[in-house]
């Protein structure tokens, strides 16, 4: 939830961000569970998703119904 300001944050100079507060979700199908509550939480502001499980669906579904920036990146999962 917070690893990006703890790791990528300072890497890049970057200021604490908001992080999103994700609620349970049991939603299934092509789209990732978190991009509909991401792009609600965004409200139209730009926003940037790191994550390891973006989709092209999800990128497909931000660019149509996100009114603004936004910088979806997939990241590659390395465990911990």
């Amino acid at each position: 939830m917070n690893d990006a300001n703890d790791v990528l944050a300072p890497l890049l100079g970057l200021p604490t961000l908001p992080v999103v507060d994700w609620p349970d979700s049991d939603e299934v199908g092509l789209l990732h569970w978190k991009t509909r509550g991401l792009v609600e939480w965004a409200q139209g502001r730009p926003f940037v998703w790191v994550d390891d499980e973006i989709s092209y669906a999800a990128q497909q579904w931000v660019s149509t119904h996100h009114h603004g920036p936004a910088l979806l990146h997939r990241s590659t999962h390395v465990a911990g």
